[in-house]
């Protein structure tokens, strides 16, 4: 077993590989800019009261000296503090990582080869953000923070604390944080915490790793934590983190956000939600690679492997929901929703049901999923009476049961594939019965144990569906292509192949 102490050693021991990685992953390169009379520079040795690029100054005077719309260019090397903790941040400034230190020419940038670390060597917090203000972090590694005895908001935040604000957090690695290492006390939001943040509020293309929540028995959010907030969490790996309680990638409770185009990958919670836990929010889930993550940590006794949405209304479209463990709703899991729309998703391989639906009211639209090779009670499980959800053009194949309900449960199904599922296709003690125009039938999908689940030529599921109101299909493509509409999240490209010679052929003659 690998103790935070340990995990913050071989953290910061590979934190350099992990900047590279990052800024390959997304595109950046080094970066100029022009220096002005609101801009202040900073190196872990510097000195005086100046912050010019030839006098930079410690981080601390150049916090003191910053008024809004100032920006802090940081050099490589490592930071720490004293106090509550090491950055705080009460006006809309910009923190940028990876200056070059040069003392003269033109600012340069590149936070792989000049790693900013801001460290709390397991004492602190690392960043606290507080008031209506717009501040920007960028090309930071930020490390080593705990919440646990802070003098304000103890508990939450162990990397980033944000109340009120409009943060812009992008580019930056949040890794082997902590909001709490007392095992008596709680702590939510290992790596970020924002508090109240408006749609404004962006948390893009960052590596949130390793965090946790807490090590006692109350925690929620080991890497991301959202409360009451609208904030854009988008294109982010999510990896590595742990809570004993529920959310260990990532909480929400609340608000309108959006989380689209991130990673959830193998966090661990030691209850519900081992990916994304929602709760009373209205949340738009998109785009997401869900992959790997466990509730219930060893036991498996608990819900919602990758996504478990409570109360709120939600809509869930375009991810890919792969390889999660739970005690059930392994994949997905919707309870007491008000209204919920889940449409264009891959849910496969999950060590339990792929979607289960319980504890009414639960009321809305499945449509246009591939549902495949799931566990436990199978694909699409409805588990509670009362139960009432539109289901139509899934493919729902190779699962243990296909579709199977509670005996006072009903849905309206209809352009289904339901096929080849291994105890039965459709299961029901009550009155559940295949839609009139469910097919029954091998789907053809590319190559399932690849995880490719698009449609081969010659699919059964091509045009048979029916105009759900789902526009485009889990890749973006328009819906329909063909004649009609096509079942499961892939609406399959028609490709045309030229011979060569007419490739080559030229499209218009000159006129002569």
């Amino acid at each position: 077993m690998i103790n935070n102490s340990h995990r913050l050693a071989l953290s910061l021991g590979v934190t350099a590989l992990l900047v590279v990685g990052l800024f390959m992953l997304r595109g950046m390169t080094a970066r100029t800019a022009g220096a002005d009379a609101g801009t202040l520079f900073v190196t872990p040795l510097g000195s005086g009261a100046a912050c010019t690029q030839a006098q930079p100054c410690a981080l601390q005077t150049a916090l003191t000296q910053a008024t809004d719309g100032d920006t802090l260019y940081l050099a490589g090397g490592t930071y720490t503090g004293a106090g509550d903790e090491v950055v705080k941040i009460t006006h809309s400034i910009i923190v940028y990582g990876g200056w070059d230190a040069a003392p003269a020419g033109p600012v340069v940038r590149d936070p792989a080869a000049h790693v900013t670390t801001l460290d709390g060597q397991g004492q602190r917090r690392v960043v606290y953000i507080s008031g209506y203000i717009t501040p920007t972090l960028d090309g930071l590694t930020i490390t080593g923070g705990n919440a646990s005895s802070a003098t304000a908001d103890a508990g939450l935040g162990g990397g980033i604390f944000s109340l009120d604000a409009s943060p812009v957090i992008q580019h930056n690695i949040v890794v082997s944080n902590s909001a709490s290492i007392t095992p008596t006390t709680f702590g939510n939001g290992g790596g970020i915490y924002l508090s109240y943040a408006p749609s404004s509020a962006i948390i893009s293309g960052n590596l949130v790793l390793s965090n946790t929540a807490a090590v006692g028995a109350s925690g929620h959010g080991g890497g991301i934590y959202l409360w009451q907030s609208d904030a854009t969490v988008r294109g982010n790996l999510v990896q590595g983190n742990t809570c004993p309680r529920y959310g260990a990638g990532m909480y929400v409770s609340g608000g309108a956000p959006r989380l689209m185009d991130n990673e959830i990958r193998g966090n661990v919670a030691g209850r519900n939600a081992g990916g994304i836990y929602t709760t009373e929010s209205s949340v738009l889930v998109q785009g997401n690679l869900i992959v790997g993550n466990v509730a219930g940590g060893n036991g498996l006794s608990w819900n919602g492997g990758g996504l478990l949405v409570v109360n709120g209304t939600s809509t869930i479209t375009a991810n890919r929901i792969l390889n999660n463990a739970a005690g059930s709703s392994g994949g997905l899991g919707l309870e007491m929703v008000g209204y919920f729309t889940v449409t264009n998703n891959v849910i496969a391989h999950n060590g339990s049901e792929g979607i289960m639906l319980w504890e009414p009211p639960l009321r809305g639209l499945i449509a246009h999923n591939t549902i495949a090779y799931n566990g436990g009670m199978g694909g699409i499980y409805l588990a509670y009476g009362y139960v009432t959800p539109t289901i139509v053009n899934n493919i729902v194949v190779s699962n243990t049961y296909g579709i199977y309900a509670h005996a006072d449960a009903s849905g309206t199904l209809d352009h289904n594939d339901v096929w080849g599922n291994t105890a039965q296709d459709y299961g029901s003690p009550g009155a559940l019965e295949p839609g009139p125009h469910d097919i029954q039938a091998d789907p053809r999908l590319v190559n399932p144990a690849g995880d490719d689940y698009h449609l081969r030529f010659g699919s059964p599921c091509i045009d048979v569906g029916v105009d759900a109101g789902v526009a485009a299909d889990l890749d973006g493509d328009p819906r329909p292509l063909g004649a009609g509409t096509d079942i499961g999240a892939d609406e399959r490209r028609m490709y045309v192949y030229l011979p060569l010679v007419l490739k080559n052929y030229p499209r218009k003659l000159e006129a002569g």
